[in-house]
């Protein structure tokens, strides 16, 4: 999240460069230039969301958390957590996964198992009837994904900041901007983004206006890249208005509420009572 904001003093003009508290929120601001006193404007609750370049650090996490919630309520399999879970984590040890591999480490019927897998869009199968791709997968993308030295890729952008929270594990990510084609690289542990490069990197992410049943591949993650600037990514987003653009920092802050919305209940089992 960004800690500097440019506050301006409306009434003088004189605008000053100033870190923002990250855990509260400043209801109080002398102007420098004309000493005039500036507080927030009702329905604000600081200065720097009344008068700042960038609202304060509390209501950033605020937005985040909003599109993570309508992002998790959106996506397909919503009341399969378990078993995506289960999924996944079968994915991330880079081979082929059968149904009845699945059944057995959820004590499910394997035709249940089967069947459910069935429902769920956009389900990579493979000829021999073992699931090779679901946002994680074994098929080349454009977003490479290493995870204990087991080479994935992930269906969009944003999957590389989910993934690490929900397996518990530190990815490296290699992509490339789709405007300038730079290559783009990242190291994303569970709980923070380790390195990217280059510096200037962002990432866009959609948050779908259709419901579940509409809610696929093709309209989500379609739209979710890496660009080697925001002044790149700018260009991409005139013809893609839908599209936010989010810092790497940021993007991790979303995909770890993702995950906890998303498989909540599947985590919860795991964590010891």
């Amino acid at each position: 999240m960004q800690e500097v904001s440019v506050l301006t003093c409306p009434s003088c003009g004189h605008a000053e460069s100033l870190a923002m508290p990250t855990d509260a929120c400043q209801v109080y601001y002398r102007c420098p230039a004309c000493n005039a006193v500036l507080r927030p404007q009702a329905g604000d609750c600081c200065v720097f969301c009344s008068y700042g370049s960038v609202p304060c650090p509390p209501i950033q996490y605020e937005v985040l958390e909003q599109r993570a919630t309508s992002i998790a309520a959106r996506l397909c399999s919503k009341n399969n957590e378990t078993l995506c879970l289960a999924l996944l984590r079968r994915l991330a040890q880079g081979q082929p996964v059968s149904p009845a591999q699945l059944a057995a480490d959820l004590a499910r019927p394997e035709r249940d198992v089967y069947e459910t897998l069935r429902q769920v869009p956009d389900v990579e199968w493979d000829a021999a009837g073992n699931v090779v791709g679901w946002g994680l997968s074994l098929r080349p993308t454009t977003h490479r994904f290493l995870l204990n030295s087991h080479r994935l890729y992930t269906w969009c952008a944003l999957d590389a900041f989910i993934y690490p929270s929900v397996l518990g594990s530190t990815a490296y990510i290699e992509s490339r901007c789709p405007v300038t084609s730079e290559p783009i690289t990242l190291t994303v542990e569970p709980d923070k983004v380790a390195t990217f490069s280059p510096e200037s990197a962002v990432v866009s992410v959609f948050v779908p206006q259709i419901d579940e049943k509409t809610c696929n591949r093709q309209n989500f993650c379609s739209r979710g890249h890496f660009f080697s600037s925001r002044d790149v990514a700018q260009m991409w987003q005139q013809e893609h208005p839908e599209g936010q653009l989010l810092s790497p920092d940021d993007a991790h802050i979303l995909g770890r509420l993702i995950a906890a919305y998303r498989h909540r209940n599947g985590l919860e089992q795991d964590t010891p009572s």
